[in-house]
């Protein structure tokens, strides 16, 4: 933590506590570090770990993509309190039962593991759900929520002083996809239609004590998004301004788009997406790249660097999915509506020496991150159990450097 006032609430990825109002008092604890923390990521499956299928893929394990985003964290120089949340995953709940408080005693309190079956009714929350739930229980005022596949970049503690989350409260960055006038939500919020949008909840920065309502109508939205509103946006990503929208709240947008990352196929003539690359909203520096469509944990023998292609967003581009014989001109696995395919863009690939910077930073870091999942998995590719001492040591290592 810095030099703020108060802490605020995160998903288990960074755990520290806050000096202000608690949505949930009883997890309410003060502390005396500053006002930030940085937090949780997507959740973690009940952990049989990865599935491997036909040797190439399996399932996502949301924990071990935590834990790499959490090393990134720290390589990045952030030491803010961590909440890593999870759906009481036997990893890190320990075999007795003890995980968290080691972890807890080991960082100085700087990284909290905290369980969603630990919260009322919590075994029953599920999918884009657990979001909302980890930032109204985190034990912090003020959250950087940042998902389990969601790799930090750069120390995000600077983004608690840029001037629009200062003046509003919230700070949420932009995805590709427009939110169009004939959009439902328009007419569940009871507002007139405006050209945005959506947003993309990888990271989100929020102060509950200023947002607690449109918090609530969020995690209101999210409750009922699998039955309703997560047919009308992105899951719960498109939710969360449309909350704020709703009760004319104040919040502020990152301007610049995304860029797409991935990698070249068939010779170059095809470009695989399989990651968004989003950016401080001050500097305009690579803040984090969120590796929605290729995860670590997903394809967990694979090796190889995807990070090796860009494509920049801007105003006229569109994403776009590889569909029938387009499938066959690209190497990634799964399209076809699988979720670990990739996306394309109408763009054209970025090779300006500002890309080939950026890609040369990526590549340092999606190195390691790969050098890290080979430590913590066994050779059934399950996470192992000591992985926190192997975690603790490998991150120590390359921060002495």
């Amino acid at each position: 933590a810095r030099r703020s006032r108060s802490t605020r609430a995160r998903p288990q990825r960074r755990s520290r506590q806050s000096k202000g109002v608690s949505p949930n008092p009883s997890w309410s604890w003060s502390h005396s570090e500053n006002k930030v923390i940085v937090g949780g990521g997507d959740t973690a499956r009940p952990s049989d770990g990865p599935e491997r299928t036909g040797g190439t893929g399996g399932r996502a394990y949301y924990t071990l993509d935590a834990l790499l985003g959490l090393a990134a964290l720290r390589l990045a120089g952030c030491s803010l309190p961590v909440e890593l949340w999870h759906n009481h995953d036997p990893a890190l709940l320990g075999v007795d039962g003890r995980a968290a408080e080691v972890v807890l005693s080991q960082t100085g309190g700087l990284v909290r593991l905290r369980d969603f079956w630990s919260l009322p009714g919590g075994q029953h929350f599920a999918g884009f759900q657990l979001i909302t739930k980890a930032v109204l229980h985190a034990a912090f005022e003020e959250v950087l929520y940042l998902d389990a596949d969601n790799v930090p970049l750069m120390d995000p503690t600077a983004l608690f002083q840029t001037a629009g989350y200062l003046q509003t409260g919230a700070l949420f960055w932009q995805d590709f996809d427009p939110v169009y006038p004939d959009n439902p939500m328009w007419r569940v919020i009871g507002k007139e239609p405006l050209p945005l949008r959506d947003t993309e909840s990888s990271q989100l920065l929020v102060n509950r004590t200023r947002h607690w309502k449109p918090l609530a109508l969020c995690d209101y939205f999210n409750e009922r998004g699998p039955a309703f509103y997560h047919w009308f946006l992105n899951g719960d990503a498109g939710l969360w301004h449309m909350a704020w929208f709703a009760l004319g709240a104040s919040f502020s947008l990152a301007s610049r788009l995304p860029s797409k990352l991935g990698y070249l196929a068939d010779g170059g003539r095809a470009f695989c997406g399989a990651s968004h690359l989003q950016f401080h909203p001050a500097s305009n520096r690579p803040a984090f790249a969120n590796r929605g469509l290729r995860k670590f944990s997903v394809f967990p023998g694979d090796s190889a660097r995807c990070w090796t292609a860009l494509k920049r967003g801007d105003n006229g581009s569109m994403q776009i999915f590889p569909r029938g014989a387009d499938t066959s001109r690209c190497l990634c696995i799964g399209h076809g509506g699988s979720a670990y395919g990739c996306s394309d863009m109408t763009s054209e690939v970025d090779h300006s020496p500002a890309a080939r910077g950026v890609l040369r930073r990526l590549a340092a870091a999606e190195t390691q991150l790969l050098g890290l999942r080979a430590v913590l998995l066994d050779q059934h590719f399950q996470l192992r159990r000591s992985w926190w001492p192997l975690w603790a040591q490998f991150v120590r290592e390359r921060m002495d450097r």
